[in-house]
């Protein structure tokens, strides 16, 4: 390979914007009472990219980055303990870090993928539903993870009583477009 077919196959864009009307990250969890769901203003978020120069267009690298306080679930209680829970005072965004994809059959392996909630930094290798065509990239699947994982005691509520689960699911759908 020529060292500048190398360099156009790494040939990348940025961009902090993205589809909001047409994406969507939502939190899912479960308590002893009900589960429960917090929708992200998408608004809020920060969403940096590269693309490969290729047809379809692929992925080079991805961040994200959430502001804790965009996290809402329609009850401000719940928000508050949500905040406190995941110390927005001391790190007020969650960040997902991507360098490397793998590309096969309509997904797309995050195989190095870096999240970080409440200031601790843990692998999450994420795999996606995967189209992309010459206007936009969409990206698609749910992750879960222990939020003991990242040092966050389960938020509690009524002295206790109310317990969240320490598993939580991210369900996403991000577009991208060009």
């Amino acid at each position: 390979m020529s060292f500048l077919s190398f360099v156009m196959m790494h040939v990348g864009i940025a961009q902090d914007n993205f589809d909001t009307e047409e994406s969507s990250i939502t939190v899912l969890g479960t308590s002893n009472v009900h589960d429960w769901e917090s929708v992200v203003d998408l608004n809020q978020v920060k969403l940096e990219f590269t693309l490969n120069d290729s047809i379809p267009p692929l992925l080079g690298t991805l961040s994200l980055t959430i502001p804790v306080e965009s996290i809402k679930s329609g009850k401000s209680l719940m928000d508050k303990k949500t905040y406190k829970a995941l110390q927005s005072d001391r790190h007020p965004n969650i960040i997902y870090k991507v360098n490397i994809f793998e590309y096969q059959l309509g997904k797309a392996k995050a195989t190095d993928g870096k999240l970080t909630v409440a200031g601790k930094t843990k692998n999450l290798p994420v795999t996606s539903k995967y189209n992309g065509d010459s206007n936009d990239v969409v990206l698609s699947g749910s992750v879960g993870f222990k939020m003991s994982d990242f040092d966050i005691a389960p938020p509690k509520a009524m002295m206790g009583a109310v317990k969240c689960g320490d598993g939580v699911t991210i369900k996403y759908k991000v577009k991208i477009k060009f």
